[in-house]
Parts: structure tokens; C-alpha cells; sequence
């Protein structure tokens, strides 16, 4: 398995931060490469489904996903599983100076030979992909206007 980190401060409240990690429509707009995001459940919360289509590379992948953990404003969790990987993504949000500290982890596994062969090429990109997805989440959120 193949871990990703990185931690970003956010100048704005935990809740509307939080919005940002868990609307479908706002995801969109800062996770790279997520084309469509359909929820299978009527809210969120631990136990529910969506189906998502993620295009990374030139590929075009099926995503299944599942929300192991979901606590507003503070923290959220997903499993993600595609034809030949299982990816865990967390979020934790906590107070910061001037806004709120956002730290994420990715956790990628590759099943098969390519995932042996690949291992290292995933985590170097998994990293980058993180940063900077992180990175526009952060100019997007700070860039919204309040009401």
C-alpha cells in the first residue's frame, strides 16, 4: 500500500471547508480529473454510495465509493474501488490560526502485477495529484464569497 499526505490551511470556518470535501457539485470543481459523481443514497453519512467516473491520464476509470466515516466540520473518510485498485481518502479538519488545517491522506493499493510494477510511478503521482488538488481547494474556498 502506498500512503500520500499533505496538510493545507484554509482561511475559512471548518464547515464551510467541509461543504468542499462532501458536495458532489463542489468536488467537481477541485478534484482533478472526477468527471461525474453520482450518489446512490439519499444522504451522506457512514454507509453511503456513489458511483463516480474519474478520468486520469487519458483513462477513463468506474469508481465505486463508500463513506466509512463522516463527521461534519470535523472529518471524512472514503473508500474507493476501481478494476484493479482500492484507494482509502481521509480528511481531518481541525482550528488554525487563521482558518481551518486541513489534513489529507490518500491510500492507494494496486492489486496485480501492474500494481507491483507500478507501485512507486502511483505514489509519486498520487502525491502530486494531492498537492494539487489541495492547492485549488484552498484558492476556490478562499476565493468564494461568504454570505
Amino acid at each position: 500500500m502506498e500512503r500520500s499526505e499533505h496538510v493545507v490551511e484554509i482561511a475559512a470556518p471548518a464547515e464551510r471547508v467541509f461543504a468542499w470535501l462532501t458536495e458532489p457539485e463542489l468536488m467537481q470543481r477541485w478534484v482533478g480529473g472526477l468527471r461525474e459523481f453520482r450518489p446512490l443514497d439519499p444522504e451522506p453519512g457512514p454507509g453511503a454510495r456513489s458511483e463516480q467516473v474519474v478520468e486520469l491520464g487519458g483513462r477513463r476509470m468506474d469508481v465505486r465509493s463508500e463513506l466509512v466515516r463522516y463527521e461534519p466540520g470535523e472529518a471524512v473518510t472514503a473508500q474507493l474501488t476501481g478494476k484493479g485498485f482500492d484507494v482509502t481518502t481521509g480528511y481531518r479538519l481541525e482550528a488554525g490560526d487563521s482558518g481551518t488545517v486541513v489534513h489529507a491522506t490518500v491510500d492507494t493499493k494496486l492489486h496485480g502485477l501492474a500494481g507491483r510494477l507500478l507501485g512507486g510511478v502511483v505514489e509519486k503521482h498520487a502525491q502530486r495529484k494531492l498537492e494539487r488538488d489541495l492547492a485549488t481547494l484552498k484558492q476556490l474556498v478562499e476565493a468564494e464569497k461568504t454570505s
